[in-house]
């Protein structure tokens, strides 16, 4: 019998506390898979789409380049304020719902963001730019999606509290 299963036996308020966190977790890794398949859905069915190409206004495109920057910042305000204050709340105490809710929506957030870097590629072709133009939307918005791969916030705390205790 596992430390784990003993703990559970002993302490079930403690088995449904982790059932928490892990459903939680089940859906937000699910959600992450799915968008990070959609960046790439996104870039096939613009492809497949054949725009007619032409020239794009280059204030366009300046323009979703200033936004894709503000993004990249939001991006790190949401997680900053959001997922990584309420995951470590959830590592002190994991019944906490708020702060699960927090998590939750901090992630999220952050994969609707990250999306939006790859919707404008989407944006780029069917106004006619070339698929080199819309590949730099696709790729930054499939690396911070894969960046930002959601991790139990039970188990990133007890890592970070054991390093700090040997400072």
């Amino acid at each position: 019998m596992s430390d784990v299963t003993k703990v559970l036996k002993i302490f079930p308020v403690a088995g449904k506390i982790i059932g928490l966190v892990n459903d939680a977790l089940k859906i937000v890794r699910l959600v992450h898979a799915a968008m990070l398949g959609g960046i790439i859905v996104e870039a096939l069915a613009a492809e497949l789409a054949h725009p007619a190409p032409g020239a794009v206004n280059p204030s366009i495109s300046y323009a979703l380049a200033t936004l894709s920057v503000a993004i990249v910042g939001s991006v790190f305000v949401v997680r900053k304020t959001l997922a990584l204050p309420s995951a470590k709340a959830l590592a002190e105490h994991g019944d906490d719902a708020i702060a699960q809710q927090q998590w939750k929506m901090g992630h999220l957030l952050t994969y609707a963001l990250c999306q939006g870097l790859g919707i404008f590629g989407v944006v780029l072709r069917f106004l006619g730019a070339s698929f080199q133009d819309s590949l730099p939307f696709y790729i930054s918005g499939f690396i911070m999606l894969f960046f930002f791969a959601p991790r139990n916030p039970a188990a990133g705390a007890h890592a970070d509290t054991s390093q700090s205790r040997m400072a």
